[in-house]
């Protein structure tokens, strides 16, 4: 029986299976590596420091009124920062009518119309909103009867080293009546 040998002495066979272990351990390494700069990515776009979406309303204004509905706050502790950058609110809409994001400060806005006190301190998203206590979503019809589903917002923002797009706030309906007054 003859054995092959290489160069050093050594059996042909261990060489080939030393080879193919170091070959293993190159691939679970590379494979580990993917694994946590992916695991870095995901966790760097996917912020979640907002309450997912909840609660429910309805209302039915009087008049064709634009109603203000509150759907998200400031994340509790004072130690995180959230920078919004946009926010979109998730609205079909029947009829004409508008929806739109506006930030507020000064208090906390439920369910209410524009004549309301705490509204006259709410601004468009963007439009000098540099600080904010509610973000809120504006409806206003532009026609009698329109109806608005609302289903919270997706607010794009960031806090420390993340930055993303949540899905949150409440869901509800506003019915405008069919008539103007």
């Amino acid at each position: 029986m003859t054995a092959t040998t290489d160069r050093h002495g050594a059996p042909a066979d261990a060489k080939a299976t030393r080879s193919l272990r170091r070959r293993g351990s190159s691939i679970a390494l590379a494979g580990g590596v993917v694994a946590a700069l992916l695991a870095g990515l995901w966790w760097h776009t996917h912020p979640n420091v907002f309450p997912g979406p909840g609660n429910s309303f309805e209302a039915r204004p009087d008049d064709q009124t634009p109603m203000y509905v509150g759907v998200a706050y400031p994340p509790d502790g004072a130690a995180t920062r959230v920078r919004v950058l946009d926010a979109e609110p998730r609205a079909e809409i029947f009829g004409e009518a508008t929806a739109e994001v506006w930030a507020c400060t000064g208090g906390t806005i439920g369910v209410v119309g524009e004549d309301s006190p705490e509204a006259a301190a709410c601004v468009p998203l963007g439009e000098g909103a540099e600080s904010w206590d509610q973000l809120v979503v504006r409806v206003a019809p532009e026609e009698p009867g329109a109806v608005v589903v609302l289903d919270g917002i997706d607010v794009t923002y960031s806090t420390g080293q993340q930055r993303g797009t949540q899905h949150t706030g409440k869901g509800g309906v506003i019915v405008y009546p069919a008539e103007a007054s």
